[in-house]
This record gives structure tokens, C-alpha cells and sequence, in this order.
């Protein structure tokens, strides 16, 4: 594989380029490079499918399995009052009812994003080669997902709050 005119230069001229071989970088030995006997030079290739995808099931499958598990308590009502872990606003740290019930909501569609989150990933996986984009389109689930269930609890733990106190 001939390397680009400014590759060579800087190889020529003692810069040699890095590439991890895990990316499916090439390896090749040189001799006719001057006046050094032998350089390694290590050339890009494409990247390796397998190596993304492995990276991207990983990070991703923590992300959804994390996701879904912190749900579940929260589901299930067994997550007290605190300052770590739950939706935590006003209307939740003033009632402990106002707490659990809009806990247990908002436990409920974290589990359900995180199995929504798990689908489009794997329906991504394998109905595009490039596994970045099942990546990319797995955040912008999140995050839009995320501000979606804060706006919504935020909102019912407001309405509840004020059913509480009207008499």
C-alpha cells in the first residue's frame, strides 16, 4: 500500500505513524527509506467492524443495564428519601407520599427506556454496518428520553404536591 505524499514525508523524516493494531491497522517493513536499514511503519487501514461494534456493545450495554437496573428499586418503592438517588425537587423532599409515588413513576419509565434504549441498539447493530450510528442514535435517545422523564416527573410531582394540600 503506497502511503499519501505527506505521510511519506513525515516518515521520511524520522516521524513514523501510529496506528493501534486493534483498529486493523497494517504492518509494514521498509527498507527503502533512505539512509536508516529498516523502519516499521504502520499504515491505517479501514477500521475493523468488529473492533466497533465490541467497543460500542460494551459501553452501550453498561449504559442500558445501568439504566435499567437503577429503575427497579426506584419501581418498586425502595428507595427512601435522600439526596443521591431519585427525582429530587421541591415537591418531593417536602412529602414522603409525594416521593414514593412519583419515584415509583419515574423507576417505571427508566426501565422502560432502558429496554427501549437496549431495542434500538440492537436493531441498529444489525441492520447497519456502522456501528457509530447505532451508537449516536442510542444517546440522542437518552438524552431527549432523560429531559422527556424529568419535564414529566417534575410536572407530576408538582400536581401531586397540590392535591395534597387542598383539602
Amino acid at each position: 500500500m503506497r502511503l499519501p505524499e505527506a505521510a511519506r514525508k513525515r516518515t521520511e523524516q524520522g516521524r513514523i505513524r501510529h496506528a493501534p493494531l486493534w483498529l486493523g491497522a497494517r504492518v509494514e517493513r521498509r527498507s527503502d527509506l533512505g539512509s536508516h536499514a529498516s523502519r516499521v511503519l504502520v499504515s491505517p487501514c479501514r477500521r475493523s467492524h468488529v473492533g466497533g461494534f465490541i467497543v460500542a456493545y460494551l459501553s452501550l450495554g453498561f449504559a442500558i443495564l445501568f439504566t435499567t437496573l437503577l429503575g427497579i428499586p426506584l419501581m418498586l418503592r425502595r428507595v427512601p428519601p435522600n439526596d443521591w438517588y431519585g427525582l429530587r425537587v421541591d415537591a418531593t423532599r417536602r412529602s414522603q407520599r409525594v416521593w414514593y409515588d412519583v419515584n415509583a413513576e419515574f423507576g417505571r419509565d427508566l426501565l422502560g427506556l432502558g429496554i427501549l434504549a437496549g431495542a434500538v441498539f440492537a436493531v441498529g447493530a444489525w441492520t447497519t454496518d456502522d456501528a457509530d450510528l447505532a451508537a449516536v442514535a442510542v444517546c440522542l435517545l437518552y438524552v431527549i428520553g432523560l429531559l422527556v422523564l424529568m419535564v414529566r416527573g417534575t410536572r407530576n410531582a408538582r400536581r401531586l404536591a397540590e392535591t395534597e394540600r387542598a383539602p
